[in-house]
């Protein structure tokens, strides 16, 4: 019965929806299975680490690296972490943030690094445990080990602590993909609902409108389309009676006589007072206030003038 072109298209949008919708699902769940280490970090951490421990070779790229510190007594480097606005036609200083500030805690017989957001010294800290990065490597290096002849991993643990709110990403990344998640398995679950039966379908309920039944007003259609010609010009199919319009999840069927109006849209284009060409469209609005708009694009005059006519 629905072998006509309402019927496929009503497939084709039950598909699109089900498909985008699993592709979404599937994004977010590869997103968690690669975030697994930090995502685990997040809900179990922070894991408390002695002072004892952090001198002993341990892998920093473990599972568990979101840990917490207790006793230390830092002091001051005097690095940090400067972010600087400048002017782009004057190159002039705007304004200088601190974003982190370095500070050592002796451990053992070791010094330990801690990348610290606020200024103010502590005995505690928690954050990200981390390699040092070469920048920061050289820095010490040259401003205090060049001089005695050390070198940075005879006096310094190669780790640091970064304090910086570990959890900050973990909000966003909730805030943002827990509803889409929830939406795409909602769009999901929808989409196999109108595969399972038709009528389910916003499209199949459009059709609802017209006296005689949607299965009639589709056979019409479809009968119409093979008798007497279509024209096809992009998203929009159009016959003597009937004007469809196709977009990603959904298909509008508007008969003619239910049209109020119609706007032609013609846009001239320069580039420096120089004509380069016009681009066509339009837009129709029926009596339910439902709107088909379709940009036809640059050098398309045939294509709308065959629409207009």
């Amino acid at each position: 019965m629905w072998n006509n072109v309402i019927g496929r298209q009503i497939r084709r949008c039950n598909r699109n929806l089900l498909v985008v919708n699993v592709c979404i699902i599937i994004i977010g769940i590869i997103w968690a299975y690669n975030a697994r280490r930090y995502l685990y970090n997040c809900f179990l951490g922070p894991f408390p680490v002695t002072q004892a421990e952090l001198v002993r070779p341990i892998d920093s790229t473990g599972m568990r690296y979101f840990v917490s510190l207790d006793g230390l007594k830092p002091i001051e480097t005097g690095l940090q972490d400067i972010e600087t606005t400048v002017d782009k036609y004057t190159n002039a200083v705007k304004s200088k943030k601190v974003k982190a500030t370095y500070f050592i805690a002796p451990v053992e017989d070791k010094l330990f690094l801690i990348k610290s957001p606020q200024e103010i010294l502590s005995s505690s800290y928690q954050g990200a445990l981390i390699p040092v990065t070469s920048d920061v490597r050289s820095w010490f290096q040259k401003e205090l080990l060049d001089d005695k002849n050390r070198r940075f991993d005879d006096v310094f643990i190669p780790y640091l602590v970064d304090s910086s709110s570990f959890r900050s990403d973990a909000y966003i990344a909730f805030a943002i993909g827990v509803p889409v998640m929830l939406l795409a398995a909602y769009n999901s679950r929808k989409a196999l609902a109108r595969i399972r039966n038709m009528e389910n379908s916003p499209i199949y309920r459009s059709l609802k409108r017209y006296d005689v039944p949607p299965e009639t007003v589709a056979q019409m259609v479809d009968n119409e389309f093979k008798q007497e010609g279509v024209t096809v010009v992009k998203s929009l199919m159009l016959s003597s009676s009937w004007l469809l319009h196709k977009t990603l999840f959904n298909l509008t069927i508007v008969h003619l006589n239910e049209i109020v109006w119609v706007y032609a849209k013609v846009t001239s284009h320069s580039y420096n007072f120089i004509p380069t060409g016009k681009s066509y469209g339009f837009s129709v609005a029926d009596q339910a206030g439902r709107m088909i708009e379709l940009d036809l694009g640059r050098g398309k005059s045939s294509e709308w003038e065959v629409l207009w006519i």
